[in-house]
């Protein structure tokens, strides 16, 4: 991987700006337009009546934070 770099606009990272721009236009007209139907809403029943899903939920995020903020701190500046 030494030759990627993560400020290099290529397809693959265009489809996410997309993906990510496109996901926050359509919360953003669901919760103008059609309150109660974000993505929140549908998930927040999920996690409070399911403790499997509760507990997947949290590892994900802390699986998540471990990645992509705590890694960055041992990055080999030599």
């Amino acid at each position: 991987m030494t030759s990627w770099s993560s400020w290099r606009l290529d397809h693959l990272t265009w489809g996410w700006i997309l993906w990510i721009l496109f996901f926050v236009v359509w919360e953003t007209y669901t919760l103008w337009k059609h309150p109660g139907q974000e993505l929140t809403a549908h998930l927040r029943p999920l996690f409070q009546t399911q403790d499997l899903a509760y507990f997947l939920a949290v590892g994900l995020y802390l699986w998540l934070g471990w990645h992509f903020l705590v890694d960055g701190l041992w990055i080999n500046n030599s």
